[in-house]
């Protein structure tokens, strides 16, 4: 059965916010990470804070969006939340939003690096965090049915969606931030790396979408993701009944 235009633009408004927010606290777990390891540039940037405008380039995310749509009401089934995550990598039709850093800065310019390169996805679990104790405390009973439905499924989707983005980029392929900070630690040389530099959007293809290998890759994207959301829901509901 075809999706409806009701349909399509409920998904447009769970996919839209969540994905914005995710690359807010991406953005800005970079930034503190660097300010706090001795480089001030985010901060002089004006990119440690958490407003979105800062962090996401507006039009190009929601053009990203609109052809995610599009693929969802032309392609039969439901699409994945990991493949929603790769349509919206490739999509990119503009130079995304970088946070500046100066390594220059740092005392330990591998080190610091690295650590700052990892803030990103572990900002997208700290947002992760952040939604369940909205759900935890969010007063559902005050709201009509299909009201906190609504909110309900916005706040799953915002949680499925940066846990899966979080761990996606630990992914050691460039250019995803493992790959970075794996090129980091070799300092770019050596086969292997040379290889997963420069064929990486093409690995991340195949790892996706052939037969069999996406599989293994989204079985494992899964069990990561969930073991990771077990631990925050664990913290954020802990003596909840």
């Amino acid at each position: 059965m075809a999706p409806t235009f009701f349909d399509v633009l409920s998904y447009f408004f769970m996919i839209f916010p969540s994905y914005l927010f995710t690359l807010t606290f991406f953005g800005f777990f970079k930034a503190a990470t660097a300010t706090f390891l001795g480089d001030r540039t985010p901060e002089e940037e004006g990119f440690l804070t958490l407003n979105p405008l800062v962090h996401v380039d507006l039009i190009n995310l929601l053009i990203r969006v609109a052809i995610l749509l599009l693929l969802s009401a032309a392609l039969p089934g439901e699409i994945t939340i990991p493949v929603i995550i790769m349509v919206l990598m490739f999509t990119n039709i503009r130079e995304p939003i970088v946070v500046p850093i100066n390594p220059d800065n740092f005392k330990n310019q591998k080190r610091s690096m690295a650590l700052t390169i990892l803030a990103g996805p572990f900002g997208c679990f700290a947002f992760s965090f952040v939604v369940m104790l909205i759900a935890r405390f969010f007063p559902f009973g005050m709201f009509a049915g299909h009201v906190a439905k609504a909110v309900q499924q916005l706040l799953q989707m915002s949680i499925e969606f940066s846990v899966y983005f979080g761990v996606l980029h630990l992914v050691p392929i460039s250019p995803l931030e493992g790959g970075q900070v794996l090129s980091l630690a070799f300092d770019g040389e050596g086969t292997v790396i040379e290889f997963l530099d420069q064929y990486g959007y093409f690995i991340l293809i195949f790892l996706f979408f052939f037969p069999v290998v996406s599989s293994y890759f989204m079985t494992t994207l899964y069990v990561v993701s969930l073991s990771i959301k077990m631990v925050l829901a664990k913290i954020a509901f802990f003596g909840a009944m």
